[in-house]
């Protein structure tokens, strides 16, 4: 049994079919029993197990769908466990390079590459991330997979992974930092992701969308496009897998269709979507009474692909995942509000409380939406909110009916 790794006492963890060692976490505990990951002197976060588990499915759906992987690439490792599980369970990587600027990192991902019988299908680098992509764009080493899953805002990790990304491959991307994009930071979101954010009903897909715009909008740069196949909110953090294609007229398309505003009328919740980029349709303004915030630019596209979804769930069963019912519960709901097209949801408590009327029971009100003819599903987002094609009126007209 191994006790230490360069002199830190370690313990032996499982995630999957993956085994590592990682700094023990007794030690880097508050008074409270709350584990503080960044404390340790090597960053494992066991709250990622989930992500960690939607990631390999997500990997092992896309070789069921015809789609493998040559090279996936993860910058910013820590212990390497992300990585690791990619080629050890996914069964559609072929080579994994692994990284972390941390010099004791660097021993901990040999030593786990080491214990799983890895090593002659993984790299274990010890440099700056955005270097080592860079790096592998200089020597044509070019990835189908990145995985940038950083402590806090992606963003600066970006520009360097689309650049050294190769032309269909698929880039991953986590985010931390809620509240810049859900409305609580105006003034980092804007310096950050280049948006306006405010504090809306919709808070935590308003946040999704915005990310993703950020991103789009430095793909166009570089004269590429980007189609989401799968994203989420879960745990206060944001995550993404991006398919990014090179094409500028494919980018000047995507900009124009899947890059928008929203108009969030303060005084009863209710939401117009205004299409294009950079510049609202002012003449579309004009035409709301009502006062108003301009909230964006965000994506307003489709946020996940259904085909992608439908296939996860059907397989997710035969994985060896820890988190595998979680992650079966989150799909059904993804494939259910991924039929609706609206980039908003509401948030029933505040609209009752705009109504002045008491909350119904959410699942009243979709039965009442869908015997109106319209699409209406709860969302992953939020256990108070739900998603409906419905014009503002009929939501209003059904939340009274059943009040």
């Amino acid at each position: 049994m191994i006790r230490e790794i360069n002199g830190i006492p370690v313990i032996e963890i499982r995630e999957g079919k993956t085994k590592i060692y990682i700094p023990n976490p007794k030690l880097y505990t508050r008074e409270d029993g709350t584990l503080e990951p960044a404390w340790a002197p090597v960053f494992y976060n066991p709250k990622m197990e989930f992500s960690r588990d939607v990631a390999v499915a997500f990997l092992t759906t896309l070789k069921k769908m015809g789609i493998s992987f040559r090279l996936a690439v993860d910058p910013l490792s820590g212990t390497g466990i992300r990585g690791l599980r990619y080629i050890n369970e996914s069964g559609n990587v072929s080579k994994v390079i692994i990284n972390d600027i941390n010099p004791i990192a660097y021993e901990f991902m040999k030593f786990n590459a080491k214990i799983n019988n890895l090593e002659d299908r993984v790299e274990v680098y010890n440099i700056d991330a955005n270097m080592l992509l860079y790096l592998l764009a200089m020597i044509r080493e070019r990835p189908d997979f990145i995985d940038i899953d950083p402590f806090g805002s992606p963003i600066p990790f970006i520009d360097s992974a689309l650049h050294t990304i190769k032309n269909g491959g698929v880039l991953a991307v986590t985010a931390t930092d809620v509240a810049p994009l859900s409305g609580t930071r105006e003034t980092a979101c804007r310096r950050r992701y280049f948006s306006r954010s405010i504090k809306v009903d919709f808070d935590k897909e308003l946040g999704l969308r915005i990310l993703i715009a950020s991103i789009a909008l430095r793909a166009a740069a570089q004269d590429l496009y980007i189609e989401p196949l799968l994203s989420y909110y879960v745990d206060h953090y944001y995550r993404a897998y991006l398919v990014v294609k090179r094409g500028a007229r494919k980018a000047d398309e995507m900009l124009n269709e899947n890059l928008g505003f929203i108009v969030y009328v303060t005084k009863n919740l209710r939401k117009y979507v205004i299409k294009g980029f950079p510049i609202p349709d002012v003449n579309e303004l004009r035409n709301i009474k009502d006062e108003y915030e301009l909230i964006g630019p965000l994506w307003i596209g489709k946020l996940c692909e259904e085909k992608v979804l439908k296939v996860i769930n059907e397989n997710a069963q035969y994985l060896e995942l820890n988190t595998m019912h979680r992650l079966t519960r989150l799909i059904e709901v993804l494939i259910s509000e991924s039929k609706i097209t609206t980039p908003y949801y509401y948030r029933l408590d505040m609209l009752c409380s705009k109504l002045k009327k008491s909350m119904p029971k959410i699942n009243s009100v979709l039965e009442c939406l869908r015997n109106k003819g319209y699409e209406a599903s709860r969302t992953h987002f939020d256990p108070r909110g739900f998603k409906t094609s419905a014009e503002y009126h009929d939501v209003v007209e059904c939340v009274m009916m059943v009040s």
